[in-house]
This record gives C-alpha cells, sequence and structure tokens, in this order.
C-alpha cells in the first residue's frame, strides 16, 4: 500500500540520514538508527535509480524531483498512474 507523499513521516527534529559507506554505497538511518544494517548501491534505471541493498533484502526506486526533493517507490513505476503514485517523499531539511 502506497503512502500519502502530503504527509511527514518524519520530520527535520527527528531525520532519517543517508549516509556514505564508500563512494558507490550509502547506508539508510531510520529516525532511531545509530548505524545502518547494510550498504546500498544506487543503480541507474528509468530515468531514476534501484535501491540495491548489498546484503540482500528489499529494492526499491527514487527519481529526484529537485536537487532537494524525491519520490520513493517500492518498484519501478510501470503505469502513469504508478508514477503519481509514490511511496513516499523526501525532502532535503535546510541547513542551520
Amino acid at each position: 500500500m502506497a503512502g500519502d507523499p502530503n504527509t511527514a513521516w518524519v520530520t527535520c527534529s527527528k531525520p532519517v540520514r543517508l549516509v556514505e559507506a564508500d563512494t558507490h554505497h550509502f547506508f539508510y538511518l531510520g529516525t532511531e538508527d545509530i548505524e545502518g544494517d547494510a550498504a546500498t548501491e544506487l543503480v541507474a534505471d528509468s530515468g531514476g535509480a534501484r535501491w540495491e541493498p548489498v546484503a540482500g533484502g528489499p529494492n526499491f526506486f527514487t527519481i529526484f524531483i529537485s536537487k532537494d526533493r524525491f519520490y520513493l517507490y517500492d518498484e519501478v513505476p510501470r503505469t502513469d498512474a504508478d508514477w503519481l503514485d509514490p511511496t513516499y517523499l523526501y525532502e532535503r531539511c535546510p541547513q542551520p
């Protein structure tokens, strides 16, 4: 089931973080995570990128809509309706 990209699941006071693991991988840290479970690689696909965890697990698809915002989907959208229904919207928090 898709999330509502207009609903704030995470806030800037309690953000998720994408932390560089090396030049080709990153760790996704949730709001309560201190360290990442497994590194993830971004693989170009359909004008966006698939998230491919090195240790296996769920794959996601992301497409940037601006330099500070991207949509995250459970899979690469296949129809026009799928493109209009992202699972989540991520926004970069303003830097202090």
